[in-house]
C-alpha cells in the first residue's frame, strides 16, 4: 500500500478520535460544573461498589444497578439514590453503552425505594432579613469580615444561587446612583449564557446595604478585576483564587453556628431567606420572582406558602380564639 495512502488513513483516524473526544466534551460541558462534579463522584460509588462485588462496570447489567440502589437506599437520600441513577444512566451514555436505568426492574427498585422511604425534599432552614441581622451585627472590619459581609448580603438581596454568586467577575459589577446591577454571565437555569442583569437597590442603612458593603470590600481588597469573592489562606492572607459555592456554604454555617442560630442552613439559606421575608411581608410573587430568576412559579410558591402557613388560618375562629 502507498505511503501516502497509509498516511491518509492515518490522519483521518486521527481525526475521528480527536472529532469524538471534542464531542465527549461539549456533552461532558452541557451540564454544570457542580452537577457534573456530583455525577462523576456517584458514578465513582457505583464503580466502587462493583469492583468490592465483582460485577462489571461498564456496561453494567441492569441486575447490577438494582443491587446497587436497593444496597445504597437505606443510608441515603431519596434524591441522592435518584442521581446515582442519572448518573450511571449519563456515564453509559456519554461512552456509547446502552443505558441498563431505562430497564423495568431498576424502574420497579427505584419506585419502590421512593415509596418506602418517601420523596418530599428536605429543605434548608431560611436565613431571613431577622436572623441575617443576628449574623452581621458580629462581623467586624478586618478583610475577611468585609468580604463575609458583601458576600452574604449580596447572595441575599439577589437570591443568587452559590453557585453564581461564586461564579461572579469584578467586571460583572455596575455601580449606578440608584445602587449596583450584577450581570449573571451563565447559571443553573441558564446553561447556554444568556445571562441577565439583577438590580440591587441602594439601602438607607448602610450596615444592611449589599451596595455599600460591595463597594467596602473591593477598596480594601485592592481588586480591579478577576473574581470578586475571593479565598484567604490558613494565615489570614487575601489570595487571588476564586472562592467555590461549597465555600459559600461553609461560611453561612459558621456564623450561623456562631450566632446560634437554630436550624439547618447553608448557602441556599440566603436566597430561601430572600424569597420567604419578602411572602412574610406581602411582595408580589412577580416582584421576587424576577429578582430571584426562578424559571417556575410552583417552586417559588413553596417558600411563600411556608412563609404565610399561619395566615388567616381557621382555627381561632372555628374555638372563638380571635
Amino acid at each position: 500500500m502507498p505511503v501516502n495512502v497509509v498516511l491518509s488513513d492515518t490522519a483521518r483516524a486521527i481525526a475521528r478520535f480527536e472529532a469524538a473526544e471534542t464531542a465527549k466534551t461539549y456533552a461532558r460541558n452541557s451540564r454544570a460544573t457542580a452537577t457534573r462534579r456530583a455525577y462523576e463522584s456517584d458514578f465513582r460509588d457505583f464503580e466502587s461498589y462493583c469492583t468490592r462485588n465483582g460485577l462489571a462496570v461498564l456496561p453494567a447489567v441492569p441486575q447490577t444497578v438494582a443491587l446497587y440502589l436497593a444496597e445504597i437506599a437505606s443510608r441515603r437520600k431519596v434524591s441522592t439514590v435518584r442521581r446515582r441513577v442519572v448518573a450511571i444512566a449519563q456515564h453509559h451514555t456519554l461512552h456509547g453503552h446502552a443505558a441498563p436505568t431505562a430497564d423495568p426492574i431498576v424502574r420497579e427498585i427505584l419506585k419502590g425505594i421512593q415509596r418506602t422511604h418517601g420523596i418530599a425534599p428536605h429543605k434548608k432552614t431560611a436565613l431571613t432579613a431577622e436572623l441575617l441581622k443576628d449574623v452581621l451585627h458580629r462581623l467586624g472590619d478586618s478583610l475577611r469580615d468585609r468580604r463575609d459581609r458583601a458576600l452574604l448580603l449580596l447572595t441575599f438581596a439577589g437570591g443568587f444561587r452559590r453557585s453564581e454568586v461564586a461564579g461572579l467577575e469584578v467586571a460583572d459589577v455596575r455601580f449606578e446612583q440608584r445602587g449596583a446591577v450584577v450581570t449573571l454571565r451563565r447559571s443553573k437555569t441558564d446553561q447556554v449564557g444568556a445571562g441577565r442583569e439583577v438590580a440591587i437597590p441602594l439601602l438607607r442603612t448602610q450596615a444592611l446595604c449589599p451596595v455599600h458593603a460591595l463597594r467596602a470590600w473591593i477598596e480594601a481588597a485592592g481588586i480591579v478585576d478577576g473574581p470578586l469573592f475571593r479565598t484567604f489562606s490558613m494565615r489570614g492572607e487575601l489570595r487571588e483564587n476564586r472562592i467555590d459555592g461549597r465555600d459559600v456554604a461553609r461560611l453561612v454555617q459558621r456564623l450561623t453556628g456562631q450566632a446560634r442560630l437554630e436550624g439547618d442552613f447553608a448557602a441556599h439559606s440566603l436566597r430561601a431567606g430572600f424569597v420567604t421575608s419578602g411572602a412574610e411581608r406581602g411582595i408580589a410573587e412577580a416582584s421576587l420572582q424576577n429578582v430571584t430568576g426562578h424559571r417556575s412559579a410552583t417552586i417559588l410558591r413553596g417558600y411563600v406558602r411556608r412563609a404565610t402557613l399561619f395566615d388567616d388560618a381557621p382555627l381561632p375562629r372555628i374555638m372563638g380564639d380571635e
